[in-house]
């Protein structure tokens, strides 16, 4: 079982709604974590595929047509990315 990027991230204010634990190859899929915040904000990461990597999305309002900020990275840039995201978050409840 490959290590998860995910654990030990503080997610502050997040209430963790999906986490998925095991990284292995066979077992990336799109829905790997959701996080829900106040004032409708919405952590979102998953997989799609090799030529893509993880996807990285905060929503507001469930527009995941127009998100808020959505960036792209592999395997071993995904925990600092996302410790990034919930950065912003925090700074936009604050706002």
């Amino acid at each position: 079982m490959q290590a998860n990027p995910l654990e030990n991230i503080d997610f502050r204010e997040g209430l963790v709604t999906h986490i998925e634990t095991d990284f292995s190859r066979e077992n990336l899929r799109e829905d790997m974590l959701q996080v829900i915040y106040p004032k409708d904000y919405l952590l979102d990461v998953g997989w799609y595929g090799t030529s893509n990597g993880f996807i990285i999305s905060i929503i507001r309002n469930q527009d995941w047509e127009n998100p808020v900020a959505r960036t792209r990275k592999g395997l071993y840039d995904l925990h600092e990315a996302v410790i990034c995201a919930v950065e912003i978050i925090e700074k936009l409840i604050q706002e």
